[in-house]
């Protein structure tokens, strides 16, 4: 039976989505799937040094400022045409990676 191939691919809000993905991760590789890890910056680089043997790609992150003990939501309202516009990107290139690396599924 062939191994699924699974994409793996966190926000980089922060490193709070990838360490969350690390047992996730874990548990995938120990039922048998090929983990691929897509993500940018920090997280990237942890998720990097925790799988050193897995396959990664780098995809373009939202790179969103907030503010600690500030307002969620007023830090996120200028930011909604990056968002969007991301949002677009990630749409595209996730189509391309699906097709490209022949993904089965995906955790993001």
């Amino acid at each position: 039976m062939k191994r699924k191939r699974i994409l793996v691919a966190p926000l980089d809000w922060g490193l709070g989505h990838a360490t969350r993905c690390i047992p996730i991760i874990r548990e995938l590789i120990k039922q048998g799937a090929e983990v691929i890890i897509g993500s940018s910056g920090r997280p990237l680089q942890i998720l990097k040094e925790e799988f050193p043997n897995n396959e990664f790609c780098e995809i373009l992150g939202y790179n969103m400022h907030y503010q600690r003990g500030g307002s969620f939501a007023l830090a996120i309202i200028p930011q909604i045409p990056k968002l969007i516009r991301a949002g677009f990107y990630e749409h595209k290139k996730l189509k391309q990676l699906v097709r490209d690396l022949k993904i089965d599924g995906v955790i993001s």
